[in-house]
C-alpha cells in the first residue's frame, strides 16, 4: 500500500511540475522587444541616390535573453548634382543599452567610439558623429512591419511609441555628417555590435531576432541594389526565419541579393535547432515528452527492481531511478518560475523529501535483510 501511494504521490508532482510551468510564466519576463536599426534620409528632394545597401549580421552568440551580433552596414551614395552637398544622416541605434559598463549608461558620459565605428570611403569619421538620445522623427515616414513570417519578433515598444500612429515619435541613434562632392560617389560604413530582442513564451528554447529599417531609402533617389547576409557561429544548428527570403550558402550562413528594395522592413528571428531534445520548440510539447520519457525511465527501472532477486538492489534501485527521472526532467524543461515560494516548497517536496523517504524506507529494509540472514 505505501508503495502505491508513494508512486501516486511521485506521478501526480511530476504532472504538476511538467504542467505547473503554463500557468505560472509571467513569473518572470519572456519576452523583449527587437530595438530597431536603420539610417534615415527625410529629405524629399535630396538628390543623393542609394545605389546599393549592404547589412551583415555576424551571431556571435546564441542566448536566451538576447543573442550578440557584430552589424556592418554599407551604404553606396552618388551625388547626382553638380553641387557640393553637406549631408546629415541619422541613424537609429540604441547605443547605451549595448555598454556593459554601468557607469557608460548616461548620455553625458558616452564615447561613441566605444560602441561602434563609422567610416566614409575609408576614413574614420566615429568623431564627428553626434549622439541623439531623443531624435524628433519626422511626419512623412510610417515604417512598415510587414513581417511575413511565421515567427516573428515584435518592435521594442518603449516609453516613445506612439500607439496611435504606430510609430517611433522620437528615436536614438546617431548624427552622421559628410560630404559628397559633385557627381561624386562615396561608402559610408557603419560597424556596432546590437543585442536581438527575444520570445520565450510558448518556447522551449527562445525564439530571438532583429528589426532593421529598408524603406527610408525610397526618400533617396532611384531604385537601390539591396544584399543581405546573416552568418551564425560555426557551432551548433540553428533555425532561421526571415520575412524577405534568404538563401542558405552554408552550414551557418544566409545571402540574398536583389535589385529593389522592398516596401517593408526586414525582420528575422532564428534559434537554436540543435539545442532541442525531441524536434519540438513547442514549449508545452517538448515538457510532454520530456515528461514521458521520465516516467517511461522511472516505470522501466521500477519494473527491473521488482524482477531483481536480490533484495538489497531492489531496494537500492527505486530512490535511484526517482533522483535520475527527476533530473532528467528537470535539466530538460523550462522552469520559469524559479523564486517563487510555492515552487521552493514543491522542490523541497520533490527532490529532497520523496528521495529521502525512498532511501530510509530502503536503508531499513536492507538492514532487514542483513539481520536476517545474519
Amino acid at each position: 500500500m505505501f508503495k502505491k501511494l508513494l508512486v501516486s504521490i511521485s506521478i501526480t508532482l511530476c504532472i504538476m511540475l511538467s504542467f505547473g510551468q503554463v500557468a505560472l510564466a509571467n513569473d518572470t519576463e519572456m519576452s523583449k522587444g527587437a530595438k530597431l536599426e536603420g539610417i534615415y534620409s527625410f529629405d524629399e528632394d535630396s538628390n543623393i541616390s542609394l545605389v546599393e545597401e549592404t547589412v551583415t549580421y555576424n551571431i556571435r552568440s546564441y542566448e536566451s535573453k538576447g543573442s550578440k551580433a557584430d552589424v556592418i552596414v554599407q551604404y553606396q551614395l552618388k551625388n547626382l548634382t553638380n553641387e557640393i552637398k553637406n549631408v546629415r544622416m541619422f541613424y537609429i541605434i540604441s547605443l547605451l543599452s549595448e555598454i556593459d559598463k554601468p557607469e557608460f549608461h548616461d548620455s553625458s558620459k558616452l564615447n561613441i567610439s566605444d560602441v561602434l565605428k563609422v567610416s566614409f570611403n575609408g576614413k574614420d569619421i566615429t568623431e564627428n558623429c553626434i549622439y541623439r538620445e531623443e531624435a524628433e522623427m519626422p511626419d512623412n515616414w510610417i515604417p512598415d512591419y510587414h513581417h511575413k513570417m511565421p515567427y516573428p519578433i515584435p518592435e521594442d515598444k518603449n516609453f516613445r511609441y506612439d500607439v496611435q500612429n504606430t510609430y517611433y515619435k522620437r528615436a536614438e541613434g546617431i548624427e552622421i555628417p559628410f560630404t559628397l562632392r559633385e557627381f561624386e560617389e562615396g561608402n559610408l560604413e557603419i560597424q556596432y555590435s546590437s543585442t536581438s530582442g527575444y520570445d520565450q513564451e510558448g518556447y522551449y528554447k527562445a525564439l530571438t531576432g532583429y528589426i532593421f529599417y529598408l524603406t527610408p531609402a525610397k526618400f533617396l533617389t532611384g531604385d537601390s541594389k539591396l544584399n543581405l547576409c546573416v552568418n551564425f557561429p560555426q557551432v551548433g544548428i540553428y533555425q532561421f526565419y526571415s520575412n524577405i527570403p534568404m538563401t542558405k550558402v552554408s552550414k551557418n550562413s544566409y545571402m540574398i541579393s536583389i535589385d529593389k528594395l522592398p516596401s517593408y522592413e526586414w525582420s528575422f528571428s532564428f534559434f537554436k535547432k540543435s539545442a532541442i531534445s525531441f524536434g519540438t520548440n513547442n514549449n508545452i510539447l517538448h515538457t510532454i515528452y520530456t515528461f514521458l520519457t521520465a516516467l517511461a525511465f522511472f516505470i522501466i527501472m521500477i519494473i527491473i527492481s521488482v524482477k531483481l532477486k536480490k533484495r538489497w538492489m531492489k531496494e537500492a534501485i527505486r530512490p535511484l531511478a526517482y533522483i535520475i527521472s527527476f533530473l532528467f526532467f528537470n535539466l530538460n524543461t523550462n522552469v520559469t518560475y524559479s523564486g517563487s515560494i510555492g515552487y521552493a516548497i514543491f522542490l523541497l517536496i520533490t527532490a529532497i523529501f520523496i528521495p529521502f523517504i525512498y532511501l530510509i524506507r530502503s536503508i531499513f529494509r536492507i538492514r532487514k535483510f542483513i539481520n536476517r540472514k545474519v
